[in-house]
């Protein structure tokens, strides 16, 4: 998050606080309950969603090279899917959605919302993937979680969408 601005008064940051922490677990979430992976959730726009469906389409995956954020389409045809979402995510994505409305509103013209993805930086840039799997990492820590990648959890997602009869083996 960048450094406040003169004007910013401690309000303002703590509004910013709590609006990226509503924004990560948001992330957490949607990326958890339905196995996406780390660049598939940060490359999610929010015309991939469907809040009403209940449905999330994996078109694009966030990608940096050299520096420079872009969406990529996902490596093979299958990692290209429309999944249902689960009625926590849902309500998730709804206030998350709603809290990066009273965000934009809080930084005005500074946004920088060029893609219009579901899980940006206050300030509407993309996520980087480290600061995302370092936070992830600690929330595990807090948690008296055992560390793992992002990416582990997604194993555990498709064994229980499985169990579920979700998915097919």
């Amino acid at each position: 998050m960048p450094p406040c601005k003169p004007g910013y008064g401690a309000g303002r940051l703590v509004q910013r606080l709590r609006l990226a922490f509503v924004s990560r677990r948001t992330l957490y979430t949607v990326a958890l309950a339905v196995g996406l992976r780390q660049g598939e959730a940060l490359g999610l726009k929010w015309g991939d969603i469907g809040l009403e469906s209940g449905t999330v389409v994996v078109r694009n995956t966030l990608d940096r090279h050299r520096g420079e954020f872009r969406l990529v389409e996902p490596k093979t045809k299958k990692s290209r899917r429309t999944l249902a979402l689960p009625a926590i995510a849902v309500t998730a994505l709804k206030a998350h959605r709603a809290a990066q409305a009273e965000e934009r509103l809080a930084v005005g013209l500074d946004r920088q919302d060029i893609w219009g993805l579901a899980f940006t930086t206050p300030f509407g840039a993309p996520l980087h993937g480290s600061n995302v799997t370092r936070n992830f990492k600690s929330i595990l820590k807090r948690a008296g979680l055992r560390e793992q990648r992002f990416h582990d959890p997604r194993h555990a997602c498709a064994s229980l969408l499985i169990v579920q009869g979700t998915l097919r083996a």
